[in-house]
């Protein structure tokens, strides 16, 4: 809420400002989309930790404020690493508390109905996707989606009705063969 907010005040109500977002920004949005009568009772009933980490999170920001403002580009080279390093120890199968997922990627061209014939094949085939995720999409040239189901043999056997529909899929280990 407070990102969105932020880039509504920097932008004036020049429109250019948000178009020039990326979907990077918008997933980290989310949930400024939501009615606030949902959040009232997680921010209420969360204060105290809330507070703290609001806390905890301006410190983190003045700091960075001030190594930029100094120039300590040391500094900000660490920061960033331990970023990277923590970031990189952040479950790529899970989502939260839920079970692992096993990943199919499919790469597709960027054109009316391609989704579509996707989700019918597996749907012909009684597969039951359990996460869908947009990764990357190039205007023109096409995309690729991470498609999440419940078993490893659910994937494999997901990989097998996609390719013999003529759709390129794999798996994160075969890197695309």
């Amino acid at each position: 809420m407070l990102l969105v907010n932020t880039a509504a005040e920097l932008s004036k109500g020049d429109e250019t400002f948000l178009q020039l977002a990326a979907g990077g920004f918008r997933d980290m949005t989310r949930i400024a989309s939501s009615p606030f009568d949902l959040w009232r009772d997680v921010l209420f009933a969360n204060e105290g930790p809330l507070l703290d980490t609001l806390g905890h999170f301006a410190a983190n920001l003045q700091r960075l404020r001030n190594r930029i403002i100094e120039e300590d580009e040391q500094a900000l080279a660490e920061a960033f690493e331990q970023a990277r390093r923590t970031r990189a120890r952040i479950p790529r199968d899970t989502k939260g508390f839920l079970h692992p997922l096993a990943d199919v990627y499919v790469r597709i061209e960027d054109r009316p109905g391609a989704l579509y014939r996707i989700t019918r094949a597996l749907y012909e085939a009684d597969l039951n996707i359990q996460d869908i995720e947009l990764l990357k999409v190039r205007e023109g040239t096409g995309g690729t989606f991470r498609l999440g189901f419940a078993t490893e043999a659910d994937a494999d056997r997901a990989c097998e009705v996609l390719r013999q529909a003529g759709i390129e899929a794999f798996r994160p280990d075969d890197h695309g063969n």
